[in-house]
Formats: structure tokens, C-alpha cells, sequence
């Protein structure tokens, strides 16, 4: 398969659309890439990258996810061709959030701080108050109670704690935990490890 530069622009993207994603004006970028770690290649952002670092997931199990989603029998999934690109749409902030959901920004954010409400949908923080949500997640939570739960991102070790794991010199507990792993056995994955050593 060719990987031509219409086909890596595609999975890529510039400054000017990251900060329409993220919903900020491009001055604020750089600082979002550094603060999660966000690095270009080629002076562009790869999809990939922005779903591990921004979102905290992989695109490639976004998929799978959205079917195993779609089972639940929730409208707003069904009308859905891709979970990728739906969340690809840009992100809201705080206000906007708080908004659909109801309630006045600067009274649903005391509410939060005081512990008197919690909300259980995932922001994204990029740094003080730079808050974000993913708008699928908030109309999903609000509209259908369902949590959109998105799998975790794959994590690698570095070569230098992977060669003192296998030697035995970092001990068990130590250890980073594999993340996919993880993703395949959930909460279990711990019990596992355990319970084999």
C-alpha cells in the first residue's frame, strides 16, 4: 500500500485544524502540545498521536468500541457511521458543557469544587482552566445515561526499564503495569499478575 502525501494527509493534521479540534486559537496549541506531550511530524499532527496524547486512547480500537457500544441500543450511536470521526468534531468547553447540560457555568462549576455534584464523564485538562469535553460524550451522558468509557491508551516502556524488568531488578510491584494488558482483561489484569507471582 502507498503511503503518497494525500494519504498522510489524511491521517495528519495542521496547527490551524488542531486548534479548531481543540477549540482554541492557534497561539494556545504549542503550550496544549507540550503540556500532553503532543509532538509533530513533518510540522504536522498525527491522528494517532492526537488520540494517544489528547485523548488518552487509540484510534484504532475506536472501531470495535463503537460496535460494542452501538449493542447497547442507544440512538444517538445508531446514527453514527464513525466513532473516529464523530470525535474528530471539535471539543467544548466548560461553559458549553455545563450549558447542555442545564445548568449556568459559574454555579455548576462551585457546585463541582464543593462536592455537592459530580460529573462522571471524562474532561480533558490542558493546563488551568483549560477544561474540555468531547461533545458525544456530554449529549450521550445526558440524553441515553451512557458513559462513552473510550479504551485506554497502549503505553510503552522504555527499553531501559524493560531490560531491568527482565533481568529482575525492578520488582514486580515496580513494574509499569502493560496497558494492553489491560485493555484486554480490565480490573482482572491485576489479580492476574498477581496471583502469578
Amino acid at each position: 500500500m502507498k503511503h503518497g502525501p494525500a494519504r498522510s494527509n489524511l491521517q495528519s493534521i495542521t496547527k490551524t485544524d488542531l486548534a479548531q479540534h481543540l477549540n482554541v486559537d492557534q497561539t494556545s496549541v504549542a503550550n496544549i502540545a507540550t503540556v500532553v506531550g503532543l509532538q509533530t511530524v513533518a510540522g504536522r499532527y498525527p491522528w494517532r498521536r492526537i488520540w494517544r496524547m489528547v485523548h488518552k486512547t487509540e484510534g484504532v480500537f475506536l472501531k470495535e468500541h463503537h460496535a460494542a457500544l452501538a449493542a447497547c441500543g442507544s440512538p444517538i450511536l445508531d446514527e453514527i457511521e464513525s466513532l473516529e470521526e464523530k470525535l474528530k468534531e471539535p471539543l467544548w468547553k466548560f461553559p458549553q458543557m455545563a450549558r447542555a447540560l442545564g445548568h449556568k457555568p459559574d454555579t455548576f462549576a462551585k457546585a463541582l469544587r464543593e462536592g455537592r455534584k459530580t460529573l462522571p464523564i471524562t474532561q480533558l485538562n490542558f493546563g488551568p482552566r483549560m477544561r474540555f469535553y468531547r461533545p458525544l460524550e456530554v449529549l450521550l451522558w445526558r440524553d441515553e445515561g451512557i458513559l462513552l468509557d473510550l479504551p485506554e491508551s497502549v503505553q510503552f516502556v522504555a527499553a531501559e526499564t524493560q531490560t531491568a524488568i527482565d533481568t529482575g531488578t525492578v520488582s514486580r510491584s515496580a513494574a509499569p503495569q502493560n496497558n494492553a494488558e489491560k485493555s484486554l482483561f480490565g480490573s482482572f489484569a491485576s489479580e492476574k499478575m498477581s496471583s502469578a507471582g
